[in-house]
């Protein structure tokens, strides 16, 4: 994992919401939220850091601490996947990108769950209803961490995408 992450470039495009239109918010990733730091240690390969601040927010927070970093999760998913791809993705594509990520992490991940997470978060919502919560759980970082690994994100523009889903998490969990 950690030799696919050390050989990115700089990307091509700035980093947007998928809609053109680019995320703010008055967000640092570097004012030590630790959710953030352990998305960014496991995103960049950091098994040790990642393992230590999970263990750390998951005491301090107890079993709630997991649902900010699934937001985390879910939101730079989002935001990595409809860079990636566009409004107007194809389901070959989606096919093709899930069979990408189960060649490179194992075929631990359950593809039909990860094409209809990987279509969620695209735009139909519908796709996503009723999945097994585990399988979910596999696919989502699976996804994100193949996304982000061809992406080729230097470490400002994962500071970017971090801080933006950073907003995007908040204003999630802020619903009623």
């Amino acid at each position: 994992m950690t030799g696919l992450m050390s050989s990115w470039p700089k990307p091509a495009r700035s980093l947007t919401n998928g809609s053109g239109e680019p995320v703010t918010g008055e967000v640092s990733t570097r004012d030590g939220h630790q959710g953030v730091a352990a998305l960014r240690a496991f995103l960049t390969g950091d098994d040790d850091t990642f393992g230590q601040l999970s263990a750390h927010l998951q005491s301090r927070d107890g079993p709630g601490s997991g649902d900010t970093y699934a937001a985390m999760q879910a939101m730079t998913l989002t935001l990595a996947a409809r860079r990636r791809f566009g409004p107007a993705y194809t389901p070959g594509e989606v096919i093709r990108f899930v069979a990408q990520v189960r060649a490179v992490l194992g075929d631990e991940v359950d593809p039909l769950t990860a094409e209809r997470v990987l279509r969620g978060v695209l735009g139909d919502p519908v796709s996503a209803e009723g999945l097994d919560e585990h399988a979910k759980a596999l696919a989502v970082p699976a996804l994100l961490l193949v996304l982000v690994g061809q992406e080729k994100l230097p470490g400002e523009d994962l500071e970017t995408l971090l801080a933006q889903a950073r907003v995007m998490a908040n204003h999630l969990l802020a619903e009623p």
